[in-house]
């Protein structure tokens, strides 16, 4: 293409005429059928669908290297300079497409950015490209996308960062045009905040009414297939999103900025240790999900270490755990919170199904009661093999009358065999 436009200039202004591809209508005409061929064919196909990397990244190549071309052109000859023709061409035809290539789609939103930062305020004004409607159309994509992003295999969203980045070349470019349309959409700022950085997974959306609403829920916490939030979990699309943040709250409204600052001075004022290590004072929401080897952690709520210790492997024994999840106790009649069976059921659910990091727990320490009636003292260091069989015995109880009734006998139960050997002959008994 570069060499016929070299040869024959004119041809670049024919193929200006069509700036979108439903406005193309084939008459035998070499240009027509020039461009159609080349520009919607390797254009698609090499930028955007091409599982080759090398491909696409050698179509951006081409195309940054069309527009300088013509460019150069255009200062000699009577030429439309490109930037504005190639950016609408780009983003009227092939905006949708790339949202099912979320994978590939980096050097299209590449070539976008640097046709866009080229063209002057007169070629995007000139562009056949409705601004007001675009930045509409990239704020309803970005808060309709789900999470894709994973911190554990490090899957990166070339969708979403372009969106974002190009969202932001917008607004800086025109704040007119960011403040009609953050006035239109009053919610996008909590959704950068919010599901885009700082949303923490939920884990097991859990509340207290019975043992089979626990089941229930379990059933119905994030499946194997499903990402967790928040979106932004690589550094590059962390670094996109804050810099949009970054513009949106340049020059906002005294309400919006004081629900800006109320939004990230939250976590701050949680009650947990923090000293004078910078660490210490990172708000990181990917720190918050499920460690990378699958499992989730039991908070230290001071000296449990005995405790936590012991639920982990517990949860390590299938068949306990998946008979104790499945156990509805109808024994023993007591309100939710101080019902044992129910919080254990809680910890072994959370371990199984949670996306977070670790679970507390807390209302587990509070339902464990001593002889005395008192919850459990988490200052106070315990013989684990003594909490373990005050456990199992209070376990008992809400057990009995189901089908699961003899788990703990059948899983930790054995025989005691006693034999009595006498010193003065070989008789024993």
């Amino acid at each position: 293409m570069l060499s016929l436009i070299k040869l024959e200039a004119d041809l670049i202004n024919e193929i200006y005429e069509f700036h979108d591809l439903r406005l193309v209508v084939l008459k035998g005409t070499l240009y027509r059928m020039l461009y159609k061929a080349l520009l919607t064919l390797l254009y698609r196909v090499g930028l955007i669908e091409s599982t080759d990397s090398k491909l696409r990244e050698d179509m951006a190549s081409g195309f940054v290297t069309l527009a300088a071309t013509v460019s150069q052109l255009s200062e000699v000859s009577n030429i439309q300079k490109p930037n504005s023709f190639l950016l609408s061409f780009l983003i009227n035809n092939f905006l949708q497409v790339v949202v099912e290539h979320r994978d590939k789609c980096e050097q299209f939103f590449q070539v976008v950015e640097h046709l866009y930062s080229k063209s002057t305020p007169q070629e995007l004004e000139s562009s056949k490209i409705d601004f007001r409607q675009l930045a509409q159309d990239i704020i309803t994509k970005i808060s309709n996308l789900t999470p894709y992003e994973t911190s554990t295999t490090g899957e990166k969203d070339y969708l979403l960062q372009g969106l974002l980045k190009l969202l932001d070349s917008l607004f800086r470019s025109n704040p007119k045009l960011k403040n009609i349309s953050l006035e239109s959409n009053p919610t996008f700022i909590n959704e950068v905040l919010h599901s885009c950085l700082f949303e923490v997974p939920e884990g097991i959306v859990f509340c207290y009414k019975s043992v089979s609403s626990l089941l229930l829920l379990v059933a119905l916490d994030y499946s194997p297939g499903v990402v967790p939030p928040p979106k932004c979990k690589t550094n590059e699309s962390r670094k996109a999103a804050l810099q949009l943040l970054y513009t949106i709250t340049c020059d906002l409204s005294d309400s919006q900025a004081e629900a800006v600052v109320n939004y990230l001075s939250a976590p701050l004022r949680r009650n947990f240790w923090r000293t004078a290590s910078t660490s210490d004072w990172y708000i990181y929401a990917v720190q918050g999900e499920r460690s990378r080897t699958g499992y989730v952690g039991l908070k230290n709520l001071g000296c449990t270490c005995y405790m936590n210790s012991l639920m982990q492997q517990f949860y390590m024994l299938p068949v306990f755990r998946e008979s104790i999840l499945e156990t509805e106790s109808s024994a023993v009649k007591v309100d939710d919170h101080e019902n044992l069976l129910l919080q254990f059921q809680t910890i072994l659910g959370f371990l199984k199904r949670s996306q977070r990091q670790y679970y507390d727990p807390r209302s587990f320490c509070l339902a464990f009661k001593d002889s005395e009636g008192k919850p459990i003292n988490v200052i106070d260091q315990m013989d684990v093999d003594e909490f373990f069989n005050n456990l199992l015995d209070k376990l008992e109880p809400h057990l009995k009358g189901s089908k699961n009734e003899g788990v703990i006998k059948r899983v930790f139960g054995g025989m005691l065999s006693n034999e009595l050997i006498c010193k003065g002959c070989p008789h024993s008994r």
